[in-house]
């Protein structure tokens, strides 16, 4: 292992968000385990149950 950070942060990915019609992409990476988390936000309208 060469220590470098494994980054799924390319230019591509950086386009594909940007191209997206979504309300943004949140993301994090988790430098103990290594982990990359990605949470896509589509759109504003929460859906929290039945309502009356």
């Amino acid at each position: 292992m060469s220590g470098a950070l494994a980054s799924p942060m390319t230019g591509e990915m950086f386009e594909l968000m940007a191209e997206w019609d979504g309300i943004g992409v949140v993301v994090r990476h988790d430098a103990p385990t290594g982990t990359w988390i990605f949470i896509a936000l589509h759109d504003g309208d929460v859906y929290l149950g039945e309502t009356e």
